[in-house]
């Protein structure tokens, strides 16, 4: 064989897919904007899960997918071929599952009304208000772990948004990009952020036995992407 012909032959192997016969259970949960169902057309859409989708078609891996409450969800996706997106990565997390990302960039700050007159500059600053926090999330247990919040659950930023709009609460915490969308769908008056917590990423985070070809294949394809952001 030629020279030539055995380069050819190289880049041809390296061009051809890996097979990849098992398929993924992909999780996810009702989190505008970045996953949840179009009332319309009854499907999974979203900033997230569209790439996601995307992801999955170029790696051509099949997948089932079901939306189910994000405690249940985390608890799924710790079982072998099972994936929960949109999942933040905190430190606790990051040793439980291997990860495909990161997605989407975002964080966790803190909101008041417009007219309110309460800043901050630390965490410490808030611990004398009460603070509408969305229940399950990353950013709300991080604020249950380091204890001393005056906080009320809520099931969803909707709901947090709206306690703070009409004065329930002094102040909320949310991520950065879901109280944007929530202000925008339900056309609410924008509050004012006054602290700006932390970075959050949001990955794909599966369980630990899944196939490192699969998560190999889905973290090359998402770091190709145009909109790829790399984690620093």
């Amino acid at each position: 064989m030629s020279f030539l012909l055995s380069l050819a032959s190289a880049a041809l192997l390296q061009a051809t897919p890996i097979s990849i016969d098992e398929q993924l259970h992909l999780i996810t949960e009702e989190n505008y904007p970045f996953t949840h169902t179009d009332q319309t057309t009854g499907k999974v859409t979203g900033t997230v899960s569209e790439i996601i989708f995307s992801l999955m078609r170029k790696a051509d891996i099949q997948y089932t997918l079901a939306v189910m409450p994000h405690k249940r969800g985390k608890r799924e996706a710790l079982k072998k071929n099972h994936c929960i997106f949109a999942f933040n990565e905190t430190p606790e997390r990051l040793p439980r599952y291997t990860w495909v990302g990161p997605i989407l960039i975002g964080g966790w700050a803190f909101y008041k009304r417009s007219e309110s007159l309460i800043t901050a500059k630390s965490l410490d600053d808030l611990r004398q208000y009460k603070i509408a926090a969305t229940d399950g999330t990353a950013n709300t247990s991080k604020l249950k772990e380091l204890g001393g919040f005056d906080m009320v659950l809520t099931p969803t930023d909707d709901v947090a948004l709206n306690m703070l709009i009409k004065g329930r609460v002094d102040i909320m915490s949310g991520g950065v990009i879901d109280v944007t969308s929530t202000v925008r769908k339900q056309e609410l008056p924008e509050p004012k952020m006054i602290y700006y917590w932390r970075k959050a990423i949001l990955s794909m985070g599966c369980g630990k036995e899944t196939d490192p070809a699969i998560i190999k294949r889905l973290n090359t394809l998402n770091s190709q992407r145009i909109d790829y952001q790399p984690r620093d």
